[in-house]
C-alpha cells in the first residue's frame, strides 16, 4: 500500500478528506494527491503523521505499528514480568481457606491463570498509555 492510499485510510478514519488535511497541516491544496507521482518532502510527511498520530514509517509502509510508542521497550518487559511475579505471589500466597475464592470456592489454578492473563494484558495496555499521556519522569 502506498503513502497516499495511507493517508486515505486515515482520513477516512478519521473522517476528513485530503483538503481538510491539507489546510490543517499547512501544505498546498492537492499536495497529497500528487505524491503518488512525485516525491514529497519529508517535513510535509512529517506534519502529516503527526496530524494522524502516526510514525512516518507507518506513512511510508515500513511497519505497520502506527506509533512508535505501541512498541514496548525491553525496560517496559521486565518491569511488567516483575510486577506479575509479584502478583502471582500474592495469589498463591493467598488461595488457601481464608484467602482468595470464586462463588465462595477457593480458585483454581487454571482460574488464576486466566485471571493473571487478564491482568498482564491491562498492565501491558496501561504502560503503552502511559507512555504516550504522561511525561517520563512522572510515569511510576
Amino acid at each position: 500500500m502506498g503513502l497516499v492510499e495511507k493517508i486515505k485510510l486515515l482520513c477516512n478514519e478519521k473522517n476528513v478528506t485530503f483538503a481538510e488535511v491539507e489546510r490543517k497541516v499547512g501544505i498546498s491544496n492537492g499536495q497529497i494527491r500528487r505524491w503518488d507521482n512525485s516525491s514529497p518532502k519529508i517535513e510535509n510527511v512529517q506534519k502529516v503523521a503527526d496530524y494522524f498520530d502516526v510514525s512516518t514509517d507507518y506513512l511510508l509502509g515500513r511497519t505497520n505499528k502506527k506509533r512508535y510508542n505501541d512498541a514496548l521497550t525491553e525496560k517496559d518487559e521486565k518491569d511488567i514480568a516483575k510486577r506479575m511475579a509479584k502478583i502471582r505471589q500474592d495469589l498463591m500466597e493467598g488461595n488457601n481457606d481464608d484467602g482468595l475464592a470464586f462463588s465462595g470456592e477457593p480458585m483454581s489454578e487454571e482460574a488464576i491463570e486466566s485471571l493473571l492473563e487478564a491482568l498482564e494484558f491491562i498492565e501491558r495496555q496501561t504502560t503503552k498509555i502511559n507512555k504516550k499521556y504522561i511525561p517520563k519522569g512522572k510515569r511510576n
